[in-house]
């Protein structure tokens, strides 16, 4: 049994570089659970997780399809003692829980072992530190002596709310206009696009970035190549010691300057969707909006009236009080 799956993707479809004869039957059945996925980057974890469970078997003379649950567990259990984070281990168990569902639907097996296996729980808990409006201000301040792609970056980041994979991967093409607004045309997560707007300091920090050019990347890195997520990480982290703060920052920087502590915010849905999820404190409670009814019940003074109702009501003798 070969251990590695050597692939090669073009657009969205998964070509195999030898033939499939070559390969054995648990090989063949992970390149068409691979196929299904059309976006590149839910692909690309997939692979590299199921990758490092063949491997594993290779090591214990295990096939990947005559695995039980137990196999399962304990290759779970490594990870964990390698010093994998919880995340980690439970993205894996899921490419795994896929690639067994796919081989009882196709008749492989009999049973899917992954039914019963203990997966990580993972608290939907963030414990990144976050900025403060008056910090990123001293942010944005501070990045104004930097290279113009540092001012787009954080620009992108922090007033358009975009992810830092969507930011990477802006392009000079997906840039426009509407109606005399600066848009531009995102990539986001699970394939979708999106035009957002551009506020009116992003879209000045971008087009300094540009610098006439007409196609290529938004981002250049020093050596003149597309900026990529560490870079883009380490530009962040260098700003923000720029601005004398001493948190670890790691992009992407909105939720935590419009959103921090519980203040309530509206940003733009268009462009901060990611933003309007409930929150959770440490003990689990889902926070949400006070319903307004809570106006009407405390003070029924309060209660919205017509004109000529608000007359009545302000003036005791019209509205049947006793004068004292």
């Amino acid at each position: 049994m070969h251990s590695s799956m050597t692939i090669t993707v073009a657009s969205t479809v998964l070509v195999p570089s030898d033939h499939l004869r070559h390969r054995s039957r648990a090989e063949q059945h992970a390149l068409a659970f691979l196929a299904r996925y059309r976006v590149q980057q839910t692909r690309a974890s997939y692979e590299l997780s199921l990758r490092q469970w063949f491997g594993w078997c290779d090591e214990h003379g295990i096939n990947p399809l005559d695995a039980t649950r137990a196999h399962i567990e304990v290759f779970a259990r490594e990870l964990e003692v390698t010093g994998r984070k919880l995340a980690t281990v439970a993205s894996k168990l899921n490419a795994l829980a896929g690639y067994y569902r796919f081989a009882v639907i196709d008749g492989l097996i009999d049973r899917d072992p992954m039914v019963n296996v203990r997966r990580p729980r993972i608290e939907r808990v963030s414990t990144t530190q976050g900025l403060t409006r008056t910090e990123f201000a001293d942010v944005l301040r501070a990045v104004e002596s930097m290279s113009p792609c540092a001012q787009a970056l954080v620009c992108l980041l922090g007033l358009n709310g975009l992810r830092v994979s969507e930011t990477c991967a802006l392009t000079i093409e997906d840039l426009g206009h509407h109606k005399g607004q600066r848009t531009a045309h995102v990539h986001r997560k699970g394939g979708k696009t999106q035009t957002v707007p551009m506020s009116h300091r992003t879209a000045w920090a971008v087009g300094n970035a540009i610098e006439g050019r007409t196609h290529g990347p938004v981002l250049l890195s020093h050596s003149g190549t597309r900026l990529d997520r560490r870079a883009a990480g380490r530009t962040v982290a260098r700003v923000v010691r720029a601005s004398g703060i001493a948190k670890r920052i790691t992009p992407p920087l909105t939720p935590a300057h419009l959103c921090h502590h519980g203040a309530r915010c509206r940003p733009d849905r268009a462009r901060h969707r990611h933003l309007h999820r409930p929150r959770r404190h440490s003990h689990g409670r889902v926070l949400r909006p006070r319903p307004r009814q809570h106006l009407t019940q405390q003070h029924p003074r309060r209660r919205r009236l017509g004109r000529g109702r608000r007359l009545i009501a302000a003036t005791p003798a019209l509205s049947g009080q006793s004068v004292a």
